[in-house]
């Protein structure tokens, strides 16, 4: 079944509220016809305008409340999952959430309504961290950045496990962080590939592990060479260290504020990746941390000059990610 778009659904809800404005009641749309038993609808609730989703799928999950938001909700009975939103939410985030939903349910090779829940939590999380509309330049760069370490650092090192070891986009206070080792990835552009902005005293924080390592990045954005976000997103869909963690991976998508109906937003804007330093933070690496913040400080961030931090640079090969993993062979 091919889920339909965001603009689709959004013109169908369109002509429903048209079909009888002045008239109480609730029209019933079936948006495609499933071969695995789904069945999927969208509503209006007139004249109202209460608009909702109906997906009922054949496997049953826990009557349940999942979401309950800025006019949104969400609840399970069985196996049926119902998203509503009031008239109040804006018209593209109802339908970007409408074709996410549909789209996951369509594609989950085994129970669709667990899978759908689990979608729901993870757009929980999003809305609440304000992502849905689309990510800024910023950070678009920073998510090409941490998902080209993902490629060529963390899964050599730790095979399927990097992806579990990806965090960053969860909050975590580093990027990656796998038994005692930690990465903290910065991706700036090339234009000004000396100075990193430390967000917290957290990140360089290595007093829980026994290797932490700050991984600089210069990238150059343009339209006439490199990768895209969309393609080096869909590559690491394919790679094949990941063929069985692919839930995972659209969960840590999602909260890094990925979402694929926004795929046109970004095929435009290409990266190249122009240098690469990695630093590791030992003992007198230039750092703030919670030891050095007084009581009553909060929400420290500082920017690093790079130019003095030369004497820590480690050279990536030497990086011995594995040797601090416990079951991984260095």
């Amino acid at each position: 079944m091919t889920a339909p778009t965001v603009d689709e659904i959004a013109r169908l809800f369109a002509q429903m509220e048209l079909a009888a404005p002045d008239q109480p009641g609730i029209l019933r749309r079936r948006l495609r016809t499933d071969p695995r038993q789904l069945d999927i609808h969208v509503e209006v609730a007139l004249p109202e305008r209460i608009r909702a989703l109906i997906i009922v799928a054949p496997d049953a999950i826990d009557d349940q409340q999942l979401l309950n938001t800025s006019g949104l909700t969400c609840s399970t009975q069985g196996g049926t999952v119902r998203v509503q939103a009031e008239p109040t939410v804006e018209t593209e985030l109802f339908c970007t959430l409408v074709a996410d939903l549909v789209h996951h349910a369509s594609t989950a090779i085994v129970q669709p309504a667990a899978a759908l829940v689990h979608r729901i939590r993870c757009w929980q999380k999003m809305l609440a961290a304000g992502l849905n509309t689309g990510l800024s330049a910023q950070a678009q760069i920073g998510l090409f950045g941490e998902l080209l370490v993902l490629r060529e650092i963390a899964i050599p090192a730790w095979g399927p496990a990097a992806l579990q070891a990806w965090v960053g986009p969860t909050g975590a206070p580093q990027d990656f962080r796998h038994g005692r080792a930690a990465l903290e990835v910065k991706s700036v552009s090339y234009r000004d590939p000396e100075h990193c902005r430390i967000s917290n005293e957290h990140q360089l924080d290595s007093s829980d592990v026994d290797l932490l390592c700050l991984v600089h990045q210069s990238v150059r954005s343009g339209v006439d060479t490199g990768v895209t976000l969309p393609e080096i997103i869909d590559a690491v869909r394919a790679d094949p260290a990941l063929a069985t963690h692919r839930l995972l991976l659209e969960e840590r998508l999602l909260h890094a504020g990925w979402l694929d109906v926004h795929r046109s937003q970004y095929e435009r804007e290409r990266y190249n990746l122009t240098a690469r330093r990695c630093y590791q933070v030992v003992p007198g690496f230039p750092r703030l941390t919670t030891r050095d913040v007084p009581a009553g400080v909060r929400s420290v961030s500082y920017s690093l000059e790079l130019s003095q931090c030369a004497q820590f640079l480690i050279a990536e090969r030497d990086l011995a990610l594995r040797k601090h993993t416990p079951g991984v062979q260095p």
